[in-house]
């Protein structure tokens, strides 16, 4: 077939002359018939003209039949003839073909593939033949190397290429009817520029096609248009290429009757050419493309034609995106005009953050306001010490803190997206956040909240109010896990000026993480004390206090004694079931468990607590402190010895009166104590955690009764003796001190008075027990006075306790001051 083709070509062009000599007719454009009225056609320059169009015309036949070897020939016989005939149109018109026919054999020569445009996209196949030894390996099939040699002279070249059209493309503008034939060749031109990569020189031609004045309707400069920006598309000109996308879609709406669709869509289309990608994530955020006021003009056009259309919902997104967008480009005046409007439109139509899909079936993705408030930090906090959870430590807590010391390194990196504690279901959690308002006037957030994800939350919208251009505003946000496991913060949403944003941490700059995980552990009840002791405002300085929820004070009597009630209140849903107290202060332990006792047992029978009830356990405060003391007191030279006034009996005593004014030289001590208690009960008992509070005591030990000196004396009775003791009153006021049965005194303020107490000697046996049997008197009495000063000396030692323990059991010293009464 083509051989045929082949065969019919060389026909038509042997028999040019004959078919010219049988009908002298010339081929014509339509706008060229009134110009051959009247014409000689005998003349040697018509001959010329109609030879000419004739070996065009067949050159266009057989390039459109795919045989360009064949064309190109043709086009050179015709411009030689169409030159010496001044037939400057036609001579244009082959110019063209013979441009093209160059740029298809080269194309083929080099084995690029053909474009879309060129007619030997449309060749018939031929079956495969057996080539000739004298074909080449390097050409088509249909093309026989000695003649592509022999036409290689005719060949363009690029640089005659261009010369070529530069030529056309002048000799169309000498006829006004040929403009769109010449807007045609100036697009052809551009595009054989492409294929071979000279951009700049597509771009120069396809500048006459802009400036081309044609008489045109709207739709042909739609179609117009939208040529020339598919041109500077394949060219890599995108800006170039959108800007004629706009053209064509205000050509849309030049008429009386506008096209708005069609325009809103080409506009669409001409954004991303500005910089203006329609999902927002692919705009950079530091506003690093486009042109600020290019950017800005073009989404308040294509905001303004789709609310032409009445696309609210559209016209909000668009607003929505220019304020994302160029929030920092535009002026206050600016700024107000956009807000205005999507106020106005969201009282309508509110913005939702979903992806809106248009009838032709692009999708326009939702845009968050990021920066509206602007966030610069996002922290997570702890829950308050009281209600942390914390692990329920056994007996075998030694151990375990040894093992929790020993330090292993490890080169894993641990995961900083988890936070190191934990929250519990169904508690008020909290995010801390700063925010910034960079608008030029206030703003209003009527609903903020957290953005959680894999367990169930529970977000507490907050509502703000910043003043404008302010910042940083702390801001807190709440929720409550409904569920226990690992949580994972993913951001917070926003609802501003009727937009609502999903802000995800890893879009907002100042974060860019992903998440935020946290244990969540299943629900712990929770307690509320009180005391009935009066409230403090003091603060413990003990080490550690962070669980304290309630202080409490008192002030006693050394040797005084006082109740405490302390209630524990269950306002949460789960029940108490298991309680542990334990004490710290700074006093020794023996000391510390007789100043501050209770009963575990007692409040261990009340347990479980429910929601709603109370359980309630006493402790006893006793004020115990040493009443020797061995710090002299100041008194006169001369003591006076008179009888002081007892009842019950008339032993004398002897009263020491200090100088008068001089001050005591006892101070009252604090004593400070932290109980704390460790609760726990419902699923979170069984996931092996509790919580602890605790109650800071401050207890105000003041003097009362001081022994400054004490003696022994023999009594009439040889198994007792006197234990004379000179009492201090180191009250303000007037006290009552009962030393024996129904034997009583009155020492008035800061006096001293001395008093013999009766007591049985201690026994034998506690010697013997010391010393052992085989001892005499004689000897425990030389190795005492032997070792009197070593501080060693164990049977000393035990002599001493046993002593102290006889004392202990016979004296009982009680006293009475107005409203305190003690004994010890």
């Amino acid at each position: 077939m083509m051989e045929d083709s082949n065969k019919s070509f060389g026909f038509l062009n042997q028999n040019v002359l004959d078919i010219f000599e049988s009908n002298k007719t010339s081929l014509t454009a339509p706008f060229e018939k009134k110009n051959f009225v009247g014409i000689d056609t005998d003349t040697k320059v018509y001959k010329k003209r109609c030879l000419g169009r004739m070996k065009k015309h067949i050159g266009d036949l057989a390039l459109q039949a795919g045989l360009p070897l064949e064309a190109l020939p043709l086009y050179l016989s015709s411009t030689e003839y169409l030159k010496s005939g001044q037939d400057w149109l036609w001579l244009a018109a082959a110019y063209e073909g013979q441009c093209a026919a160059s740029t298809i054999l080269q194309s083929e020569a080099k084995g690029k593939p053909l474009k879309e445009h060129s007619p030997e996209r449309f060749k018939i196949p031929v079956p495969k033949i057996i080539k000739s030894p004298t074909q080449s390996k390097s050409l088509p099939p249909y093309l026989d190397p000695v003649e592509y040699k022999n036409l290689g002279k005719s060949i363009l070249s690029f640089e005659e290429i261009v010369e070529k059209y530069e030529e056309a493309i002048m000799h169309y503008e000498k006829y006004q009817g040929a403009a769109i034939v010449e807007l045609e060749c100036s697009m052809k031109a551009a595009r054989v520029f492409i294929s071979y990569k000279k951009y700049i020189e597509a771009s120069t031609v396809l500048q006459n096609v802009v400036f081309t004045s044609v008489i045109q309707s709207d739709e042909q400069k739609v179609i117009r248009f939208n040529a020339l920006f598919q041109v500077f598309t394949d060219m890599g000109f995108h800006r170039k290429a959108s800007f004629f996308k706009r053209m064509a879609a205000k050509a849309c709406v030049a008429n009386p009757n506008p096209n708005w669709l069609k325009c809103y869509y080409l506009m669409l289309e001409s954004l991303p050419g500005f910089s203006l990608p329609l999902d927002v994530e692919e705009y950079p955020s530091d506003n690093s493309l486009g042109w600020p006021g290019i950017q800005y003009q073009l989404l308040n056009d294509i905001s303004r034609v789709s609310l032409m259309l009445n696309y609210q919902a559209i016209t909000v997104r668009h607003l929505t995106y220019t304020l994302h967008t160029q929030l920092n480009r535009l002026t206050s005046s600016q700024l107000r005009i956009i807000c205005r409007q999507l106020e106005e439109l969201t009282a309508k139509c509110e913005g939702a953050p979903v992806p809106l899909i248009l009838e032709n079936g692009i999708t326009i993705p939702p845009v968050n306001l990021l920066n509206l408030p602007r966030v610069k930090s996002f922290k997570l906090q702890s829950l308050r010490p009281h209600l942390r959870p914390v692990k329920i430590t056994m007996n075998d807590s030694k151990a375990d803190s040894e093992q929790d010391s020993i330090f292993i390194f490890s080169a894993i990196s641990r995961d900083r997206s988890t936070k190191d504690f934990k929250w519990v279901e169904g508690d008020i959690c909290e995010v801390a956040l700063q925010v910034f308002n960079p608008l030029p006037f206030e703003l209003k957030v009527t609903n903020m909240s957290i953005l959680a994800d894999d367990i169930p939350f529970e977000s507490f919208p907050a509502c703000l109010s910043l003043p404008a251009e302010s910042g940083p505003y702390p801001v807190t946000l709440h929720g409550s896990p409904v569920g226990s496991g690992k949580l994972q913060i993913l951001g917070y949403t926003t609802h501003v000026m009727g937009v609502k944003s999903i802000c995800l941490l890893k879009d907002i700059p100042a974060i860019r993480k992903p998440y935020f995980a946290i244990d969540v552990i299943p629900r712990l009840p929770i307690i509320e004390l009180s005391t009935s002791l009066p409230r403090s405002s003091m603060f413990s300085s003990l080490e550690d206090t962070s669980y304290v929820v309630i202080s409490a004070s008192s002030t006693m009597m050394t040797g005084q004694s006082q109740e405490c009630t302390i209630t524990i209140s269950n306002p949460g849903v789960e029940s108490v079931e298991w309680i542990d107290i334990s004490l710290h202060s700074k006093l020794k332990k023996d000391l510390e468990t007789s100043f501050f006792t209770w009963s575990k047992e007692n409040l261990d029978t009340q347990l479980p607590i429910t929601a709603g009830s109370a359980a309630s356990f006493t402790l006893y405060i006793n004020s115990i402190d040493d009443f020797i003391s061995d710090i002299p007191v100041k008194k006169e030279e001369n003591e006076t010895s008179r009888s002081g006034l007892s009842s019950g009996n008339n032993t004398p005593v002897r009263r020491i009166t200090q100088s008068k004014g001089s001050p005591t030289p006892f101070k009252s001590k604090i004593i400070e104590a932290v109980i704390q208690i460790q609760y726990s009960g419902g699923p979170g008992m069984v996931a092996g955690y509790c919580r602890q509070c605790a109650i800071a005591l401050t207890i105000e030990v003041c003097p009362s009764i001081m022994i400054t000196k004490w003696d022994v004396l023999p009594s009439e009775v040889p198994t007792h003796c006197y234990l004379v003791l000179d009492i201090l009153n180191c009250t303000g006021g007037e006290m009552e001190v009962q030393y024996a049965t129904n034997k009583r005194i009155h020492i008035e303020a800061s006096d001293i008075c001395r008093v013999p107490v009766p007591v049985e000697r201690c026994p034998l046996s506690a010697m013997t027990e010391s010393f052992g049997t085989g001892w005499a008197s004689v000897d425990i009495c030389g190795h005492l006075w032997k070792y009197m000063d070593d501080p060693t000396d164990q049977r000393k030692g035990k002599l001493l306790r046993a002593c102290r323990k006889h004392l202990e059991n016979l004296v009982d010293l009680q006293w009475t001051s107005i409203s305190f009464i003690s004994s010890y």
